[in-house]
């Protein structure tokens, strides 16, 4: 909470960050039809609003209660409650990121932390009953378990991309992965500031300059990587576009590490491609296969209108399936006339390789390699 002129003007240079950040992501998101942009630009205008909110509280104590010293007088933190939802959407974007299935116990610590902060901070401002610390009494506990709530989920999204950069391959990966790493990690030393300013009354201004050096970083790397996002800490051995009405394979692209990959792609190709109907066919569900297993492989299916794109890795997630539509759905877009019309020359799609640049950010593709100074845009 601002109290002070110059966390004031601290707060204001972040509203000016993220609010520019907000639209270049929004402007991204139209232009190139990233749909995953819109867990930032969600995360991003709660964010927005919450600082907002700070600024106005600030302005109502100075100048129309005009108190000497803003912390007199406390309002009850209803400010946060956009940026905890904000913060809850993090939640969710990490375990959509981490695996397929939302993990219980993960999401047991996040809810309980988040419905314990609002359900205190109602009773708080309804019943203005004294539930407060002995550090500070003007504090209300709600504050702490916000806190907490914070550190517990950007601890979760700081391990993630810690754990993709160990996976990574790609010194550029590597080092993008770092900068999200550095944001998230100096997210959670401002976090830890504010701690201490709950518990022990010592200034935020560290904390309200650390949140803004996250906020720089992570402008900095999706004005750079806008696709970002599709990044997971997985490795993909292979992807392959097979079309729907010849039930072959119309684009393949060789990974980082081809002796891992299964071989005979036309094979491959043609063959989930029969099992992925036949599964429909046999229980007469409307739905595709999404996901299949075998051994320590993930199979990952989204199947188009027009051809269905499979991904070879080591493990699957939400966030993975949804780069692999956003590439189908490309695909279809820019290749209409050429799938319904196939003719077994596949020739034809190389221009692909920039499609799969967009949505798979940083995988080197052995065959169809973008050269240096080509925009995948």
């Amino acid at each position: 909470m601002a109290e002070t002129l110059i966390e004031v003007y601290i707060k204001i240079v972040q509203l000016v960050i993220i609010l520019s950040l907000l639209i270049l992501l929004s402007i991204r998101r139209k232009k190139y039809e990233i749909r995953s942009l819109n867990w930032f630009i969600s995360i991003f205008f709660f964010a927005l609003l919450h600082g907002i909110a700070e600024l106005v509280i600030y302005y109502i104590k100075v100048k129309i209660l005009m108190l000497s010293d803003p912390s007199m007088f406390r309002f009850n933190e209803f400010h946060s409650i956009p940026y905890s939802i904000g913060i809850m959407i993090i939640y969710l974007l990490t375990e959509n990121i981490m695996s397929r299935d939302f993990n219980p116990i993960r999401m047991f610590f996040a809810v309980s932390l988040w419905t314990s902060y609002m359900t205190l901070l109602f009773y708080e401002a309804f019943f203005n009953y004294g539930i407060v610390f002995n550090y500070r009494a003007t504090d209300n506990i709600s504050n702490t378990i916000f806190d907490l709530f914070q550190i517990y989920v950007m601890s979760l999204f700081t391990y993630v991309f810690y754990k993709s950069r160990q996976k990574s391959h790609n010194e550029q990966h590597r080092r993008a992965t770092l900068t999200m790493f550095f944001a998230s990690l100096i997210y959670v030393l401002s976090i830890l500031y504010e701690l201490g300013e709950d518990l022990f009354n010592f200034p935020n201004v560290y904390g309200a300059i650390t949140l803004g050096l996250s906020f720089l970083l992570l402008a900095y790397l999706f004005i750079k990587y806008p696709y970002y996002i599709f990044s997971v800490p997985t490795e993909v051995y292979r992807i392959i576009i097979t079309s729907n009405f010849h039930r072959s394979l119309v684009y393949n692209a060789e990974l980082v590490a081809p002796s891992k990959a299964p071989r005979s792609s036309e094979l491959l190709a043609s063959g989930i491609a029969s099992i992925v109907d036949f599964m429909s066919d046999t229980t007469g569900s409307n739905k595709s296969l999404e996901y299949a297993y075998l051994g320590d492989r993930a199979i990952l299916i989204v199947k188009g209108k027009l051809v269905s794109g499979i991904i070879i890795a080591d493990s699957a997630s939400r966030i993975l399936r949804s780069a692999l539509k956003q590439l189908v759905d490309e695909f279809e877009k820019k290749y209409s006339n050429e799938i319904i019309n196939f003719n077994a020359n596949i020739s034809q799609f190389f221009d692909s390789k920039y499609i799969i640049a967009r949505t798979f950010p940083f995988l080197e593709s052995v065959n169809l390699k973008i050269q240096k100074g080509e925009s995948a845009f």
